[in-house]
């Protein structure tokens, strides 16, 4: 253990005594170490930032949503109508409440201001399925439904352009020509990627099938039990659905559990490419420190047969330069380490993005970049230690 220190302690005296050399060789390290975690910084930071977006469309851990068609399959035909979301509710213990959608764009006036936005018809329940709130008013009653009522709740950013200081509770908004009753606005919920969620409009789903002409459902979204129950309930809409299909699997489920293990698979797969790539740069960097530990080698001939006339053995040698390599390579790992934390807090500051740096990439930046710097470094330790101290004497 002494002779180990005494040897690291030797190498720190020789790499400050080249300080530019010992800076050159360790640049490759520097750079792919660099590399690598702040790619996998981005990686991770990109994979949290989906999941924040997919976490904040209102899809709880106890929701399960229930599209027309098969899994990878989308269709333009309805294969879901209410009378199966009657049937689910009625047949299925694990259910606490569910609401059928039907969306499509209409365009949406007050006085001189016209847009065109995306309507959503939903049932009285949906506030309590989704968890999404209420800024002011209220959401229209299971009656209102029935009756097909025309009242519209609408998000803050349709209540901010579109009635521009006026308050639009009580206001009537035209809806594809039809007037509808403004009874209540939502929290704000931002932007899920580039869709504004507050640039939408809620109406009873029987209204919205008359306005739009259809009795296409585009989806069902259903407030589970929670823990286990998902997965029951999950089965259990499949047997109730291919029993009143004629045994047709002309639907699909999804779980925010199920989307977030995809997104999750996607992200880890492309974050460990890049990183992957990355690290052949690390790689380069081990090439360049055996290249300069060979010309040292030939650089401290002569140093080598000094020391083996005075007693030093081939494993003192070798061990010499080997720690040298060593060191360079954790020396070049930890700056690069350095930088690369250093570089995520600046650029996160700048382009408002999190940079995630996990301690795993920080261990596995140390130990590679180690690994690297001792596996360079062999080769040259042992030409060093195969030197004949007679000839090393002699040389120039």
């Amino acid at each position: 253990m002494n002779k180990l220190i005494e040897g690291i302690l030797e190498a720190l005296e020789v790499l400050w005594g080249a300080k530019m050399r010992s800076a050159l060789t360790m640049l490759g390290v520097i750079i792919g170490v660099f590399a690598v975690v702040m790619l996998v910084a981005l990686g991770e930071g990109a994979k949290k930032y989906v999941v924040m977006q997919v976490e904040g469309l209102g899809l709880g851990a106890h929701t399960l949503m229930v599209y027309p068609g098969k899994k990878g399959l989308p269709t333009r035909q309805s294969t879901i109508t209410y009378s199966d979301c009657l049937a689910l509710k009625q047949e299925i213990p694990e259910i606490v409440e569910l609401t059928p959608t039907c969306l499509g764009p209409a365009d949406i006036k007050f006085g001189p201001w016209k847009r065109t936005i995306n309507v959503f018809g939903v049932d009285s329940c949906y506030p309590v399925v989704t968890g999404r709130q209420l800024k002011e008013g209220r959401f229209y009653t299971a009656f209102e439904v029935e009756t097909h009522r025309k009242v519209v709740v609408i998000g803050t950013t349709i209540a901010k352009e579109t009635f521009k200081g006026v308050n639009p509770l009580g206001e009537r908004l035209t809806i594809d020509g039809q007037k509808f009753a403004v009874i209540g606005i939502f929290e704000e919920k931002g932007r899920i990627m580039e869709f504004d969620m507050d640039a939408l409009a809620f109406i009873p789903f029987t209204t919205a099938m008359s306005l739009f002409n259809s009795k296409r459902i585009t989806e069902i979204i259903v407030l589970t039990k929670g823990g286990n129950m998902i997965n029951q309930a999950n089965d259990h809409v499949y047997e109730v659905l291919k029993s009143r299909h004629g045994g047709r699997i002309d639907f699909n489920t999804q779980s925010q559990g199920e989307i977030l293990k995809q997104l999750d698979l996607i992200m880890n797969t492309l974050t460990m490419a890049v990183a992957g790539i990355a690290g052949v740069s690390l790689l380069v960097g081990g090439v360049g420190i055996m290249n300069i530990m060979l010309v040292a080698v030939t650089e401290r001939t002569r140093e080598i047969g000094i020391r083996k006339s005075i007693g030093a053995t081939n494993d003192d040698i070798f061990q010499q330069f080997l720690v040298e390599a060593g060191i360079i390579g954790v020396v070049g790992g930890a700056l690069g380490l350095l930088a690369s934390i250093v570089s995520c807090k600046v650029l996160g500051y700048l382009i408002y993005f999190e940079f995630v740096t996990p301690l795993w990439s920080i261990f596995l930046g140390l130990v590679f970049s180690g690994i690297v710097g001792v596996i360079s470094g062999v080769y040259p330790a042992m030409r060093a230690a195969k030197q004949d101290p007679i000839e090393a004497l002699r040389y120039d």
